[in-house]
């Protein structure tokens, strides 16, 4: 099974200022916190996998924090940290009695956003037969960790706050398999090749490339991804999400498009979190409900085609006739969707012919 490791011990995610009333992790945009949008590209995986939360255990008694992250991750695992450590390195070592360190492992930030397919990312390291990889984006600013590659792609060095490239992390880190990071983990500490009295993810790459491991860099684009590390980028990520909400035909195709081409985060993000979705097999309330129906549907049908006969849009509601080949089988019906004030699905109702 995949383990996923959020390390959460970084004072900067408690940070609090007159840009951050609340801590950083719990400001909210849209009604939603920060914590929330770090979290949604795990929604696009159709695999089955585990959460780790490393948190402190002061953290999540004053901020009620364990509440948030079952409320946010149902499935997952919370680990309390006893006092502060020396960064993501020690923190995700951590989880180590929880995951089986011959499974893949990812670890990731809590303090940024990224709009993009997980399970699509996962493979691309996977047909390149990676032993590690990560996501960058393309800066040149010290406040990051870099990576260098030669003339195959494939990364040789990671500096920490050293544009060594203009390939900056994005804090997300892949390993085939879980024991070559705690292995890289314990020689980085062993040499205590710390920066700033840290240990830094991206170090524990460098002790990969020591060992001749292929890790491999997948570049994303700046539409894709969005750092919180400080206010000016959290008012930034805030505009980039407080466009005017489109008209109710123009949410429904969006809704058509996404469902056609099996994008699970793309329609499960369309969902309130409270929506409810009737067919004549199914009745399930709640987005996450929503989106395990879905993924079940995405992942036993080899073939799928969404196509709209027809749409009509009126106010907050719209009426879609359409035809669903699924593998051998055709269906055809209607589908009757009510939309709130936010453009989210409150309410669909699919009946057949």
């Amino acid at each position: 099974m995949l383990n996923i490791i959020i390390p959460m011990s970084g004072a900067s995610l408690y940070e609090t200022s007159a840009d951050f009333i609340y801590p950083k992790i719990l400001t909210e945009i849209n009604n939603r916190t920060l914590l929330e949008y770090s979290q949604d590209i795990f929604s696009t995986l159709t695999e089955e996998y585990k959460s780790l939360f490393v948190v402190p255990a002061d953290k999540l008694t004053k901020l009620a924090l364990g509440n948030i992250i079952e409320l946010i991750s149902p499935q997952a695992v919370i680990i309390p940290l006893q006092g502060m450590t020396k960064g993501a390195v020690c923190s995700s070592m951590m989880a180590i009695d929880e995951i089986n360190l011959d499974d893949e492992l990812i670890i990731a930030s809590a303090d940024h956003y990224i709009n993009d397919n997980l399970q699509q990312v996962l493979e691309y390291f996977r047909s390149l037969e990676a032993d590690a990889g990560v996501l960058t984006f393309e800066s040149v600013h010290p406040k990051w960790s870099f990576v260098k590659t030669n003339e195959e792609g494939l990364v040789v060095q990671t500096a920490e706050k050293n544009a060594i490239s203009r390939n900056a992390v994005a804090g997300l880190y892949y390993f085939k398999i879980g024991s070559d990071f705690i292995e890289a983990a314990k020689e980085l500490i062993r040499k205590d090749n710390a920066i700033d009295n840290n240990f830094y993810l991206s170090s524990s790459l460098n002790e990969l490339v020591l060992k001749g491991k292929k890790i491999v860099m997948r570049p994303l684009s700046d539409s894709v991804y969005h750092n919180f590390y400080d206010a000016h980028a959290v008012k930034a990520f805030e505009s980039s999400h407080a466009n005017p909400l489109p008209p109710v035909k123009k949410l429904t195709e969006k809704y058509i498009a996404a469902f056609n081409s099996r994008s699970l985060h793309e329609v499960v993000e369309m969902f309130d979190r409270n929506a409810t979705l009737t067919d004549p097999g199914n009745h399930k309330v709640g987005q996450e409900n929503i989106r395990s129906m879905l993924v079940q549907l995405f992942t036993d049908t080899k073939s799928l085609e969404f196509k709209a006969l027809s749409v009509l849009a009126e106010q907050n509601r719209s009426v879609i006739e359409f035809e669903l080949q699924l593998d051998d089988k055709l269906l055809r019906g209607v589908d009757i969707i009510d939309w709130d004030n936010k453009g989210h699905i409150l309410k669909l109702n699919a009946y057949l012919y």
